[in-house]
């Protein structure tokens, strides 16, 4: 799943194929300013990540994300996130070390089972963010 619906509009729960047959609840999360950003800043960014329509309850927002996997007893993953280049639409962060930061604390706040950051993209690759890349060695190490 796209973390707040992105192209599929879809809430995790109608794309949810059952308990029996999932391990994982996984997310994909960018550091762009979606379609719930008020602004794009740092905060704006993150806010509309974490709780893109608050109040909503199906909104695949981190925090639907974590209290989804909850209810079905399953640990949540990253399968797909990373930096997102200031000049591609709609509008990412760029070399954004506090990205890195408060996403590596939510995933360690929220027991992640694993996370996968998409360096194979080169749009992505930490290479082109040093800032970021270092935040990303202390955090998750290599």
């Amino acid at each position: 799943m796209n973390g707040n619906g992105d192209y599929t509009q879809e809430p995790s729960e109608a794309m949810y194929p059952g308990d029996r047959v999932v391990d994982y609840v996984g997310l994909a999360v960018y550091d762009y300013c979606n379609g719930y950003c008020t602004s794009n800043t740092v905060d704006g960014r993150w806010d509309a990540w974490v709780d893109p329509q608050p109040g909503a309850r199906r909104d695949n927002g981190l925090l639907h994300h974590s209290t989804f996997a909850r209810a079905h007893g399953k640990p949540i993953a990253f399968t797909e996130w990373g930096l997102w280049r200031t000049s591609r639409p709609p509008g990412g962060g760029g070399d954004n070390a506090e990205f890195i930061r408060r996403f590596a604390l939510w995933m360690r706040n929220h027991d992640a089972a694993y996370q996968i950051y998409n360096e194979g993209h080169s749009g992505h690759s930490l290479g082109n963010f040093p800032t970021a890349r270092t935040r990303h060695r202390a955090k998750f190490g290599g």
